[in-house]
Formats: C-alpha cells, structure tokens, sequence
C-alpha cells in the first residue's frame, strides 16, 4: 500500500462503488406523511394566460419612464457627465507624480484654448446671438434641442404613482400599515417571484399584503423581470407597486391594469391574520376632531383544516433472515431445562420441609394427657 499510492487509491475507490452500488439496490421509495403547520399562506395561482396579459398592460404603463431615461442618457448633458468620469477615471493613475503633470497639462491646453476663442472672437466681431435664420425662422436643430430639454426636464406622471424594487415596496407598505389615513393602502403589487431566488427575499411580501384591505398581489412566473426591465430602463426589478392614487387621478393605463389583474387573482384573506381598517372621514361643515388611528380587525374564528403534507423518500430495506438450529443451541436448551427443573424439585422439598414440623406438633397436641380438672369432673360423675 505505501509502494503503490496511486494503485491503492483506485481500488479502494472501486470498492466504495461496489458498496454504493449494493446499498443503492437495497434501498426502496417510500412516502412519508407529516403535519406542515396551518398558519403557512398559499401564493395567488396565476396562469400562463393571465401573467401574459397583465404582464403586457404593465410594460405599456412603464414604457414611458424607459422613453424617458433614453432621453435622458442621449441628452448632451448626459454626455458632458459621461465624459467627466471617464476623466476623472483617468486621472485616477497609481503614479501620483504622472497624475499631477497630466492635470497640469490639461489646464495649459484649456487655458490656450479660450485664448485663441478670444481672439478669434475679437477679429470676426462675432457676438453670441440666438440662431436665428435671414428670414427670421428659428434654427431646426435649436428647436429640436430646445423640446429635447423641455421634455428630459419633464418626467413621466406615471414615476409619481409607483415603486420599483423589493425594499422601496416593503417601506410603502409599512407605511400604510402605520398610518393607512396619511398613506392609503396600494391597489397592487407585482412581483417577480418565478426569477427571484432565494425565496425569502420577497416571502414576507405574502402577509404584509395580506393585512391589506383590498390590495392585489400578482406573483408572475418565470422570465417576466426581463420584459419589466426592458420596459423601465433598468438591470433589475424585483417588486413593483401601484399607488391607489394612480386610480384616483384615473391614469388609463393604470386603471385598466389593475382591472386586468383582479380577474386573474382575488385579494388574499388570511382568518388568522387581522386586516387594518381606515377610519371613514364625517363630512361636515366644521372642522371635526382628527381621526381615530387606525385599528386592526381579525376574521371571524374558523376552523382551519389539518394540512398533511407527503414526502417521497428512501429508505434501506430490512432483509429477514431465518434461524438456523445449531447443536449447541440444542445442548444450551436441555441444560435450561434441566436447570429449571432442578430448581422446581428445590422448592418442592423445601415446602415438605416447612410442613412436617407443623404436623408433628399437631400429633404432640393430639397426644396430651388429660388434664387433673378433667379427672376430678370424672369422678363426680361416677360418685
């Protein structure tokens, strides 16, 4: 074994095949059934139909803030940031002494550059003027950078209704769950639960929303944050969520959204769980008293069926082995034999021992003379 480590190795290797391979032929499938807790909420089912369709509503009501940021990255003052970094990124060399001489560099060549704009400016006469054309029709290309500026300086009115990723939506709805009066409970939220692993990186999402009255939770399926990105303009997304005053300001696309996702998927209700209710505003003339803060209401008791769940799993099968009768087996049986029946005659003779005594002392009583009181009644009798 030390000569050949190598050969050792590989025969010790086969061997543990063998063994695997025999304890693999001895194993067998059985199902095994176990209580799984009742208090555990079942994800909304969706099906491939409805993730599709409500999948393309979304990505029309999100194409305009993907529009939006392809202005923005296009815009020149996108370019001029662009162009600092990959300065600064330059300037960031591991030599201190090269840095400082290119920075100088850079400098004298800006430097001698607005000197020879000033005297170019001070030969021509040229003046800084709108661009304006000899019949007094604006510049095309002004005008087209002119609306470009006026519509990067506008976002979409859609960015004010909603929230994108796992941990902007779980603090808007922690909000509502403090004070849904300052922040209404939202009408929906999509999640992105067939590409998002692990699962408890969204599962807390499940009984947040359900403590909400009337929110919508849409899980989609596999491969939707892909479309949700190209559609926003951005790597990931994760979660989004749908303020209710998108309904409120009756944003179209919104509304037909959320109507699209409630045919698909019902609000979930939880009999253990309590919802919170909002405190209905009294209309009157006078200014009333401020609200009451919000409570919470639990469902009605009800009995919550027993949940059994299956497991499909291995175990090793028990081969049962027969008992062969050995002669030494057979000498050890009459031995205990023999033995017990020594012991029974043992006791036996003891109990004849403990009764003969008795009996003889029973014979002594029997055999007594009669007493002198006895003889004096017998001679009265005779007189």
């Amino acid at each position: 074994m030390s000569g050949r480590k190598d050969g050792g190795a590989a025969v010790h290797s086969g061997g543990m095949r063998t063994m695997n391979n025999a304890k693999a032929k001895k194993m067998k499938t059985t199902v095994r059934n176990n209580l799984k807790t009742p208090h555990e909420i079942s994800w909304p089912q969706v099906t491939s139909q409805g993730n599709q369709s409500v999948l393309e509503l979304l990505c029309n009501l999100l194409k305009p803030i993907g529009d939006h940021k392809n202005l923005v990255a296009k815009s020149p003052l996108a370019a001029e940031k662009k162009a600092k970094k990959e300065q600064k990124a330059k300037s960031r060399a591991p030599n201190a002494a090269l840095a400082r001489t290119d920075q100088i560099l850079e400098i004298s060549l800006k430097a001698s550059d607005v000197e020879m704009s000033k005297r170019t400016q001070e030969q021509t006469g040229d003046v800084e003027m709108t661009a304006v054309n000899v019949s007094g029709a604006q510049d095309p290309s002004t005008t087209a950078l002119a609306t470009a500026n006026v519509n990067i300086s506008k976002s979409p009115e859609v960015m004010r209704h909603i929230s994108v990723g796992i941990n902007a939506v779980t603090k808007d709805i922690e909000r509502s769950l403090k004070n849904p009066t300052e922040f209404p409970p939202p009408s929906a939220v999509y999640l992105c639960k067939g590409d998002i692993m692990p699962e408890h990186l969204y599962k807390h999402l499940l009984a947040m929303v359900a403590m909400l009255p009337g929110t919508l939770l849409f899980p989609f399926l596999k491969d939707a944050e892909l479309s949700l990105s190209r559609a926003i303009g951005i790597k990931t997304v994760g979660a989004i969520l749908i303020k209710s005053s998108a309904l409120d300001e009756k944003i179209v696309d919104a509304q037909l959204l959320v109507a699209a996702s409630g045919r698909f998927v019902e609000p979930i209700t939880v009999s253990w769980l309590p919802k919170i209710t909002i405190p209905k505003p009294t209309p009157s003339a006078v200014p009333a008293a401020p609200a009451p803060p919000a409570t919470s209401t639990t469902a009605p008791a009800a009995y919550i069926a027993t949940n059994i769940q299956s497991v499909i799993t291995v175990q090793p099968i028990k081969e049962k082995t027969m008992k062969t009768p050995n002669a030494g087996s057979n000498q050890n049986n009459v031995q205990k034999a023999g033995n017990k029946a020594q012991g029974k005659n043992a006791q036996q003779q003891k109990k004849q021992s403990q009764q003969q005594p008795n009996q003889s002392k029973m014979n002594q009583q029997n055999k007594r003379p009669p007493s002198d009181s006895s003889e004096r009644a017998g001679k009265k009798t005779k007189l």
